[in-house]
């Protein structure tokens, strides 16, 4: 039995209104945003995210889904896993949300492939989300250190939000300090600068310029300072030692017990700069920028600045990252939480929170106040083992100052380090 032209017709638009209808559904699908947030991290920070993804979906959204991707730490494997990562990221199709240490950035064990070798070049890129408008609403971050938390803005905008900072400084014992003002790199122990060169050259590049703010002839005549300083005299200078502030405050053995005067160290450009220990940013391909932005500022929160980890009250009281920011690394960039982070540090330790302790905490803040600017580590963190192969003795144990070729070795040292600053002022 043939069908009749008006069933024809009417079995044809209904053929085509489905076909609309699942076209529809189809483009729909494909532009709407999945709920799952990607997540880039490293090895050192992996678990603590863990933790943070569980408090975020108990806490604020049950329906949050995360899914993470660690950087390794070292191995085979991480020179193929940053250069795809970071293929992405400079293609606009990275993750939503990274939560870096600077293991990522200069790696383990300082040598080998790391994903962003200069954290301050990527925030002229483009590839991270603009999050100005997100802080300028959000009370939690004017509580944040605002010298550290400049290291993350290019153009007067935020793309990086560091989380915790290092800076270097020197302990002086007993309630009275040998210093009325700011130390000078005079001061300080001379062994430093050759052993750690990073720790005199912060704030030596303009990244915004592209240029330098040193040049060879002032470097070079600085470690020839150095070097005849040793020379004179080269008995210790433990007293003048430049340690570095975050494991002052986590590794020391008693701080309970007596008195200590802190004071930070001012780079060769005389501005006392910090290094950017670890840090969160948002890709600018996310679509869910508001809900990245809610996860990261999680990290600021003040019960997990403070080491005591957050509490969430469900069935019983549960506790989410506690001490976590001792084992990231690096001291919040909270400074209400300065004081307490301190001492929770070393109480934990077994030290006790006495009088002592509590004024070696104010002391420990006065210093950190005094920081003027901070950035990202780069690849003059890296390059120690360059220099000190120029001054160590033959069994790589002694700095020597008295080399016959001392002269050449301290223009070679220079130039080395000139060269590396000048090639990522302007690649």
């Amino acid at each position: 039995m043939k069908a009749s032209p008006f069933r024809k017709i009417i079995c044809g638009l209904l053929c085509f209104f489905f076909m609309i209808f699942f076209l529809i559904v189809f483009i729909k699908k494909e532009e709407t945003p999945s709920d799952t947030m990607s997540i880039c991290t490293d090895e050192l920070m992996y678990p603590h995210i863990q933790n943070m993804t569980k408090y975020y979906q108990m806490a604020i959204d049950q329906q949050a889904l995360f899914e993470i991707t660690v950087i390794p730490s070292s191995g085979a494997e991480k020179e193929a896993v940053c250069k795809k990562l970071r293929t992405e990221l400079m293609s606009g199709k990275g993750k939503d949300i990274y939560l870096l240490t600077d293991q990522a950035t200069q790696g383990s064990s300082g040598s080998g492939e790391v994903f962003l070798p200069d954290v301050n070049k990527t925030l002229y890129s483009g590839v991270w989300a603009d999050l100005t408008d997100y802080i300028s609403q959000d009370e939690v971050f004017r509580d944040c250190f605002q010298p550290v938390m400049a290291a993350g803005k290019a153009g007067g905008k935020q793309y990086v939000l560091p989380l915790t900072f290092d800076f270097n400084g020197i302990k002086l014992d007993g309630r009275c300090g040998r210093y009325e003002e700011l130390v000078e790199l005079d001061d300080l122990d001379p062994y430093t600068f050759l052993l750690n060169p990073a720790s005199w050259l912060g704030g030596t590049i303009d990244y915004e310029k592209e240029k330098c703010r040193i040049t060879k002839e002032e470097i070079q005549e600085f470690l020839t300072h150095v070097t005849e300083k040793i020379r004179r005299n080269p008995a210790s200078y433990q007293d003048t030692s430049v340690i570095s502030m975050y494991f002052e405050a986590t590794m020391e053995s008693d701080t309970s017990a007596f008195s200590c005067t802190y004071y930070a160290v001012p780079s060769i450009t005389k501005k006392i700069c910090a290094k950017i220990q670890s840090y969160g940013a948002i890709g600018r391909s996310c679509r869910q920028k508001e809900k990245a932005y809610q996860f990261l500022r999680l990290f600021w929160l003040e019960d997990f600045a403070n080491g005591k980890g957050i509490a969430f009250q469900a069935e019983g009281t549960m506790s989410f990252c506690s001490n976590a920011i001792y084992m990231i690394g690096g001291i919040p960039v909270q400074m209400s939480q300065w004081e307490a982070w301190f001492t929770n540090s070393l109480s934990r330790r077994g030290q006790q929170k006495n009088a002592v302790l509590m004024e070696n905490a104010a002391n420990f803040k006065k210093a950190a106040k005094t920081v003027s600017m901070a950035e990202f580590k780069n690849t003059l963190d890296r390059i120690e083992g360059e220099i000190q192969e120029l001054f160590l003795d033959e069994n790589g144990y002694q700095i020597r100052a008295d080399w016959p070729d001392l002269e050449s070795r301290v223009e070679k040292a220079a130039s080395i380090l000139y060269d590396n600053i000048y090639y990522m002022a302007l690649e």
